[in-house]
């Protein structure tokens, strides 16, 4: 690199700084524990008045939570939670889904 090159990079690299917030912009996020998402999704679909489409489940979640939750982590629990003897949730139509008449919280 010459000289100008380098002079150019410093000054793009003084405006960057400059420009950059006085505090870094990290997420804290409170730590996860077991169980918190099946949670959220029952209370979500519990004070639901019809079935939830999974995409509007999702959405509820994570404004739940106040945090980002895997889409893939909530279509999992919703298929395992529908597959037990005693299932949380109720598939009713395509990607729609319940509190099950019998679900309980755990």
């Amino acid at each position: 690199m010459t000289a100008k090159q380098l002079e150019k990079l410093n000054q793009l690299r003084s405006r960057i700084l400059a420009n950059a917030p006085s505090t870094p912009l990290i997420e804290t996020v409170a730590p996860r524990r077991i169980g918190d998402v099946p949670k959220a999704i029952y209370k979500v679909l519990s004070r639901a008045d019809e079935p939830m489409h999974t995409t509007a489940i999702h959405r509820a979640v994570e404004h739940q939570l106040g945090r980002s939750v895997s889409y893939r982590t909530v279509k999992a629990c919703l298929s395992s939670e529908t597959q037990k003897k005693r299932p949380r949730f109720e598939r009713v139509a395509y990607g729609e889904y319940r509190p099950a008449p019998q679900g309980l919280p755990r």
